[in-house]
């Protein structure tokens, strides 16, 4: 790959091609001062709140969630969260076996019924490294229609001898990430009319002695996730790419034939990403990193739209890159850098050389409508478009810059106005000097 053409501390050049729409918006997020980042390979995930488990090292009474001074038990790290961050918190769980007996009780002491209305998310700090034992029945599941959580778990295993393992609790859609569930059986409640549930380069673990792992009434879907029986969940919904009766490992290696990259998405190597947990996005092995200074400027899509993505003038140099995005149900992105919005919610477009060399993303927000303000930033001479850190409301104080004001200006509410063919930056820093976003202007004759 050549050299790219880019300034000192900004890489990712934006192209917003007309694919579907005469325009299109572009919009910077304002800067979130509760907002922590964790960084899993090429995939950034947001938070408000992130807390620490340490089963060897941590304190439930001393510690206070943070990484220096963690706490000792899962449970503590859902309370300290169900009393500060009811909404978007995650708990980094350092390798090791812990017993959850004291969480996951079953019958009416479910995680729903204890953490009601929660979103949480739970994350092993490496990958495939934290295990789970004691699970009692009904994992994540509603007892009563007035209960409902939200949990995303991702690189854990989950054992249990004698449990039900119902992994959804209502149309609140759980995720599990790279998990395996080992023992226990699958089974029928009727309750869970509506649950729904998100699988993603999963292990299931049939029990010996039952069937694994069927619930009826639950749906959603499963992707590159593997069983050693014939049953996978969701009962309900869509099965892409995955395997059934296989083998595995002590280590929970596939054995038997066919996961091989054979599945969606991309391995951490940028191959085709593998079926079971050591492929995909979060393949065991990869660590949890919290991560600051993340761009917050965000380009703003309505669905349907797509987005034209470029590192170089030369558009041909997208083939010689690596395309992601951290979530695919809301924008996926092909090997081209073509980004097609999907569904209303926020995404990361992440790439990287073929040789890891060089990497870098943009936020992109997809929304059903953006009204009126739909400017490309690929702009002509003498057209215009709009920025902006908040809601399009003005309210928060923002200096706006251009770093080459001979390409394009902007003025103090965020309209940039191309003047000349080249390349330039818009910056946006508040009040006291600190920056909140930046992005590329490109404007051609």
């Amino acid at each position: 790959m050549k050299s790219l053409k880019r300034l000192s501390f900004v890489i990712l050049v934006v192209v917003l091609s007309l694919l579907n729409f005469s325009s299109k918006t572009v919009l910077a997020e304002g800067s979130n001062p509760v907002s922590k980042f964790l960084k899993v390979n090429n995939t950034t995930l947001e938070f408000k709140e992130i807390v620490y488990i340490d089963g060897t090292n941590g304190n439930d009474t001393t510690g206070d969630g943070s990484k220096n001074k963690p706490f000792k038990t899962v449970v503590k790290g859902f309370d300290y969260l169900d009393a500060n961050c009811r909404e978007d918190g995650a708990i980094i769980i350092k390798d090791g076996t812990y017993d959850v007996s004291n969480i996951f009780k079953g019958n009416s002491n479910n995680l729903n019924a204890r953490y009601n209305k929660m979103k949480i998310s739970l994350l092993a700090e490496t990958m495939g490294k934290v295990s789970f034992t004691n699970v009692k029945e009904w994992m994540v599941i509603e007892n009563n229609y007035s209960y409902r959580i939200k949990v995303s778990l991702y690189g854990i295993i989950f054992k249990s001898t004698n449990a039900y393992y119902h992994l959804a609790g209502d149309n609140w859609m759980n995720e599990f990430y790279n998990c395996v569930i080992a023992g226990g059986y699958g089974g029928v409640h009727g309750v869970v009319s509506d649950a729904n549930i998100k699988v993603e380069n999963c292990l299931f673990l049939g029990s010996p002695s039952s069937k694994y792992y069927i619930a009826d009434s639950i749906t959603g879907s499963a992707l590159n996730s593997a069983s050693t029986s014939n049953s996978i969940d969701p009962y309900r919904g869509t099965k892409t790419n995955c395997l059934y009766n296989v083998t595995v490992d002590s280590n929970y290696n596939i054995t038997s034939s066919g996961w091989k990259n054979a599945g969606i998405g991309q391995n951490p190597d940028g191959t085709t990403a593998n079926i079971g947990v050591y492929g995909g996005q979060f393949a065991w092995g990869s660590k949890v990193e919290e991560i600051s200074n993340v761009r917050k400027l965000k380009v703003v899509l309505e669905v349907k739209e797509q987005l034209q993505l470029s590192v170089d003038e030369d558009l041909d140099e997208n083939l010689e890159m690596i395309w992601t995005s951290s979530n695919d149900t809301v924008a996926t992105v092909d090997a081209n850098g073509v980004v097609t919005a999907l569904a209303p919610g926020n995404t990361m477009i992440t790439v990287t050389s073929g040789d890891g060399t060089y990497t870098d993303y943009i936020n992109v927000l997809v929304v059903d409508d953006a009204k009126d303000y739909r400017l490309a930033v690929d702009l002509k001479v003498g057209k215009t478009c709009r920025l902006t850190v908040d809601d399009l409301t003005d309210t928060v104080k923002v200096n706006w810059s251009s770093l080459d004001l001979t390409v394009a200006t902007v003025s103090s509410k965020g309209k940039v106005t191309a003047v000349s063919e080249g390349l330039t930056v818009v910056i946006a820093t508040d009040e006291e000097g600190n920056e909140i976003g930046q992005i590329y202007i490109r404007v051609r004759e």
